[in-house]
This record gives structure tokens, C-alpha cells and sequence, in this order.
């Protein structure tokens, strides 16, 4: 049901169950009025039912909501979600996505990434991001913790970066100092 019509249904439910509310108030004892009455109460209250599930259906799949929804799922897997991800969580709204996904790609804030058949979709700025000892000759990269001041690969000095990790693209990370 489209936006028009489902504001039609709202509207026409609206009025039968007006009119059959006048025909409550006129009924003046009369069986035949009580009934018509109830039964176009009925009528307007299931329309105007129909009306608003449809314009919350539709209220879900617009492209704000989609982008606010696949925003959050991507927070909570730390920046990457895979597409069978967006399916589990979006349910039929999956398929209103992609147009909202590819939007994003244009716009540079997510970008799509292949893996093992796999289609991940990385977004950058909800990516953990670490502070290490970065060597920029040999590029190795060892804990902040470690008192180290050159490189103990090929002895370059070592500076402070951050460093964004990706899980998707197999780059692991661990909190030990050992795993530097």
C-alpha cells in the first residue's frame, strides 16, 4: 500500500466511523440503526487500522531511517557488517537498503569490500582506531606500553600513530603486549 493510498484508508475509516457514530446516536431504539451503526464502526476502525500499519511500514523503509538503522548496526560491529548482517537485522527492509548503501559509498562514508565471497561494506569512521609505535621504514608496529624508541627490526625511529584495525580485511588486534 503506497503513501496516497494508505492516507485514503485512514480517511475513508475516518468518515465510516463517523457516520457510524451518527447512526449510534440517532439509533432512538432501533435495532436496525445499532447495527449499521457497529457495523460501519467496524468498517472505519479495521480501514483506519490498515491505514496506520501502512504508513508505519512505510515511515520504515524511508532512506533516513535506513541510514540511521544501518549506521547502528555498523557502530555495533565496530565499523564493518557484512550483508547477510543488514538481511538479519533489516528483515524485508533489506532490499530498501541497497539504494541507501549505495548512496553512502558515493558519498565516501562506507565503501564495499569482497571477502571469501563475502560482501562486507567498511565504514571508516566507526572503526576502533589504536595508538602503537609505528616504524616508517620497515612499517612494524609495537605496543604504546613498550619503552622502546627505534625499531628493533632495522633500528628507524619510532613515532606514535593511530592505527585503524579491519576486521573484515583480516587485520587482528589484541590488547597484549605480546601481540604487538
Amino acid at each position: 500500500m503506497g503513501r496516497v493510498s494508505a492516507i485514503a484508508s485512514n480517511a475513508v475509516g475516518l468518515f465510516l466511523l463517523l457516520l457510524g457514530l451518527l447512526f449510534l446516536l440517532g439509533a432512538a431504539g432501533q435495532i436496525r440503526r445499532v447495527f449499521i451503526g457497529l457495523v460501519l464502526m467496524g468498517a472505519g476502525a479495521i480501514l483506519m487500522g490498515l491505514g496506520i500499519r501502512a504508513l508505519k511500514r512505510l515511515a520504515l523503509i524511508t532512506p533516513e531511517k535506513l541510514r540511521e538503522d544501518i549506521l547502528e548496526l555498523a557502530r555495533r560491529q565496530d565499523g564493518e557488517i557484512a550483508w547477510k548482517e543488514v538481511v538479519a537485522k533489516l528483515g524485508w527492509r533489506a532490499e530498501h537498503s541497497l539504494p541507501v548503501i549505495e548512496q553512502m559509498m558515493r558519498e565516501g562514508s562506507c565503501r564495499r569490500r569482497l571477502r571469501k565471497s563475502e560482501t562486507f561494506y567498511i565504514f571508516p569512521e566507526l572503526q576502533p582506531r589504536l595508538m602503537v609505535l609505528y616504524c616508517e621504514y620497515c612499517k612494524a608496529e609495537y605496543p604504546i606500553s613498550s619503552d622502546q624508541t627505534s625499531c628493533p627490526n632495522c633500528g628507524g625511529p619510532l613515532v606514535t600513530r593511530v592505527a585503524v584495525r579491519s576486521l573484515s580485511e583480516g587485520e587482528f588486534f589484541g590488547m597484549d603486549e605480546e601481540a604487538g
